[in-house]
C-alpha cells in the first residue's frame, strides 16, 4: 500500500505555518499541510506511520516511510489483517493511492525486492534491448558533441538573439559566413526572486545588459545587431522609462555600435 501524497496529509502546526511562507506575484502564501522538501519531513512522516501502526508493524505489517506491506501466513487471515490498518487509516483520515496499491497477491515488489511466500529475492532488472542501447548511445553522442563555437573575423557584424522565461534569460551571439549562422557565445543568467516578476520587455532588455557585460570585448570591437520584434530601443530612450530602465540605457550607451533589427528565423 502507498499513501497518496503522504507528506501533504500532515497538518502544519499553527506556529510553524509562517515558516513555510513564499512570495509570488499575487501575494504571500504559506502551507497549511506539510510540504515536500522540509529537512525533517521524512522523519516526521515516519513517526506518524510508527504511531498509527504501532501494534501491527513487525506482526502483520511492515512499513518503510510511505510504503506499507500487509502480510499473512494464510490467505484466510489476510482480510482480517487488512481490516485493522484500514480502520486505523480511516480513524486518522489518511488516504491511499489506489494506483499504487495491490491486494491479495502471493508475491510482489517491495523496496526493490521481490517478496514471495518462500524467499526474498532481488527484483528483476528491466530488460535492456537493442532499442535501449541505440537510444543510450545516441544520447551519449549528443551530450558529448556540443555546438562548436566560432571565432569572429575582425570588423564583421555580430547578431544577438534573445530568449527569456519565467526563471532565466539567455542570448546567443551569432556570426554569419557564406549565408550560414555560426555560434560565437551563448551567455545566460538565472533570475533572482525580484527579477522573475519583471515584464517580458524588461527581461529582454536585461538579457541584452547581461550579454553586453559578459561579452564586453565583442561589443566594443564589432557592430552588434540585436534581433528582436520588440521596440526595445524606443523603450530604453522613452522619457517615461523607469529608473531601472534608465540605468540599463546608460550602461548600454557606452557601446557605439549597438543596433536593433527585426528578428529573422534562426536556423
Amino acid at each position: 500500500m502507498d499513501a497518496y501524497s503522504g507528506y501533504n496529509q500532515i497538518l502544519m502546526h499553527e506556529d510553524d505555518k509562517a515558516k513555510t511562507s513564499f512570495i509570488i506575484e499575487r501575494g504571500t502564501y504559506c502551507y497549511r499541510v506539510m510540504p515536500f522538501g522540509l529537512k525533517n519531513a521524512g522523519a516526521t512522516y515516519r513517526r506518524l506511520v510508527n504511531k498509527i501502526f504501532t501494534e501491527q508493524i513487525g506482526k502483520t505489517m511492515e512499513a518503510y516511510v510511505d510504503d506499507m506491506l500487509v502480510k499473512a501466513l494464510k490467505r484466510a487471515d489476510h482480510i482480517g489483517n487488512l481490516a485493522e490498518p484500514f480502520s486505523l487509516l480511516r480513524q486518522y483520515r489518511m488516504k491511499l493511492n489506489p494506483s499504487k496499491c495491490i491486494f491479495g497477491v502471493s508475491s510482489g515488489r517491495f523496496l526493490g525486492y521481490l517478496v514471495t511466500q518462500r524467499a526474498l529475492k532481488k527484483g528483476q532488472r528491466d530488460k535492456w534491448d537493442e532499442e535501449c542501447e541505440v537510444a543510450f548511445q545516441n544520447l551519449k553522442t549528443y551530450l558529448t558533441s556540443p555546438p562548436l563555437l566560432s571565432k569572429p573575423v575582425p570588423g564583421e557584424d555580430l547578431f544577438v538573439y534573445l530568449a527569456v522565461s519565467n526563471s532565466a534569460i539567455s542570448s546567443a551571439l551569432i556570426r554569419e559566413e557564406l549565408g550560414a549562422k555560426h555560434l560565437v557565445f551563448y551567455p545566460s543568467k538565472a533570475l533572482l526572486d525580484a527579477e522573475t516578476c519583471y515584464p517580458k520587455l524588461d527581461k529582454l532588455i536585461l538579457a541584452i545588459v547581461v550579454s553586453a557585460r559578459k561579452l564586453r570585448p565583442y561589443y566594443q570591437a564589432h557592430r552588434v545587431i540585436v534581433m528582436t520584434d520588440f521596440p526595445l530601443r524606443s523603450i530604453l530612450h522613452s522619457p517615461d522609462a523607469s529608473q531601472q530602465l534608465m540605468k540599463w540605457a546608460i550602461g548600454l550607451s557606452q557601446y557605439d555600435h549597438l543596433y536593433y533589427r527585426a528578428k529573422q528565423k534562426l536556423q
